[in-house]
């Protein structure tokens, strides 16, 4: 029934319904946000990168054919906006550092995945691209198609990196365990 709701709003929001867009915002502008967030822990940037993708959406909504696609396209949007501006970040720093993008919140911001959880304190060790995936599937609960898409990869490579992340994760998990029991 939900996913009904979103593909109402999207189909009256690309017919210029600002009512339908704003309810669209309220739903996934949390979920962007987290998501841009977790590729770099600065906040005034995963805020600005959320704001311009929803403002590029808000242009070329009328041009999006399957309504169905919003959620990934939203997403990819918001990926290559926080791309761009990690980018411009690193120019204007004169040095290029890959390995900054994708950083799991480090500060007290309050999103769902800093919880006392052993398996979000895990996850933040996977490697970047590992932790999309994760992050996209598991929290975002995105389809491989849809993550595909987001992360512009053929869906088997998707596929080998959840696989990836699903064994460090159990590895890591039954090493806490054992130690726990051992206790």
């Amino acid at each position: 029934m939900e996913q009904a709701k979103i593909d109402l709003w999207v189909m009256d929001a690309k017919r210029g319904d600002e009512k339908s867009f704003e309810q669209l915002f309220k739903y996934y502008q949390p979920s962007v946000l987290r998501y841009a967030y977790k590729m770099k822990s600065e906040q005034q940037m995963a805020q600005e990168a959320t704001q311009n993708s929803w403002l590029k959406i808000a242009k070329t909504l009328p041009r999006l054919k399957d309504h169905r696609a919003f959620k990934s396209w939203l997403f990819q949007s918001v990926h290559w906006q926080m791309l761009d501006l990690i980018r411009k970040q690193q120019k204007d720093k004169q040095s290029v550092n890959l390995d900054d993008i994708e950083e799991l919140p480090s500060d007290d911001i309050a999103f769902e995945y800093q919880e006392e959880n052993a398996i979000y304190s895990h996850i933040s060790q996977l490697e970047p691209i590992d932790k999309q995936a994760i992050h996209l599937f598991y929290l975002e609960e995105m389809s491989l198609q849809e993550i595909s898409i987001v992360l512009t990869v053929p869906i088997g490579t998707i596929k080998s990196r959840l696989n990836r992340a699903r064994n460090i994760l159990k590895q890591k998990l039954t090493g806490v365990i054992n130690q726990k029991e051992k206790s």
